[in-house]
């Protein structure tokens, strides 16, 4: 939300509903907002007229949320549970192992696991970030191939959720061709598609970069002696903060390459763990 749409919103927030006695006024990923359009909606938030309710949606309460913050009611929704999703799934009529394999890569996530249903990359991308640790060298190169390989993969599970873009486009085209409606809603969808494409983009960064962790906290668990505990700890460290950060405008290549070059390689653990047991 930039101080353009803030101004549109408190523009809304000041006209009369037409259809019901109250109006809604939902706003998308405010972790995103701009200081600028904090600082003009924070008044209109803060005593909205009798017949003007906020919801605000946001993927965590970031600190430039903190005013606005206090000014509201939180309700935090947790994630459902694997089988839960692979359930839904399988009623929708997704085979079994697949419902599960997907509902464990969602996260918890239904509307995710359903385009994950479809996207024929996935084992790639899974595959790609539980290599990472082992590819690295020690080398900015070796970094390098990895972003690019990393950024292509992403782009790749965009394509799932596209299609299903272009399809609602046809049918707002074909809708408006019969009826000749006019305000058809295009710019609302096309806003959505946009919003929906950068959560899918940031949702599957996270996702592989859990995993990226994992290999990392596997040795450590099944090492707990490993003479390079500290660095490795370090690396799943700077992972989930890197992690943390994602989907705050942040820009991804810039950030996965200067993780990347901090993380060890286990390639070069293996070796001496392989020297130590000689």
């Amino acid at each position: 939300v930039d101080a353009d749409e803030a101004e549109g919103i408190v523009l809304q927030s000041s006209t009369t509903p037409l259809e019901a006695k109250v109006k809604i006024i939902i706003i998308h990923e405010v972790h995103l907002m701009r200081d600028a359009a904090a600082v003009r909606l924070l008044k209109t938030i803060e005593e909205p007229a009798k017949q003007i309710i906020f919801i605000l949606l946001a993927d965590q309460l970031v600190p430039s949320l903190t005013t606005l913050n206090s000014r509201c009611v939180t309700i935090n929704f947790s994630r459902l549970a694997d089988q839960d999703v692979a359930d839904s799934l399988i009623n929708e009529g997704v085979f079994p192992d697949t419902a599960l394999m997907v509902a464990k890569a969602s996260h918890g996530n239904l509307d995710r696991a359903r385009i994950l249903v479809t996207d024929s990359h996935l084992l790639r991308r899974q595959e790609l970030f539980a290599t990472i640790a082992m590819r690295l060298d020690g080398t900015g190169a070796a970094v390098v191939k990895i972003v690019a390989e990393i950024v292509e993969q992403l782009e790749q599970a965009a394509s799932a959720l596209e299609v299903r873009h272009v399809r609602e486009i046809k049918e707002l085209d074909d809708r408006v061709a019969l009826t000749g409606e006019r305000g058809s809603g295009r710019k609302a969808i096309t806003d959505r598609h946009k919003r929906e494409l950068r959560k899918l983009r940031t949702d599957e960064l996270r996702s592989g970069l859990g995993q990226f962790a994992k290999t990392y906290s596997d040795l450590i668990c099944a090492q707990p002696e490993l003479t390079d505990g500290d660095e490795i700890m370090s690396a799943i460290r700077l992972i989930h903060k890197t992690i943390s950060t994602l989907g705050l405008n942040t820009n991804e290549t810039l950030a996965l390459h200067a993780l990347l070059l901090k993380c060890p390689s286990l390639s070069e653990v293996s070796r001496n763990i392989t020297s130590l047991v000689g």
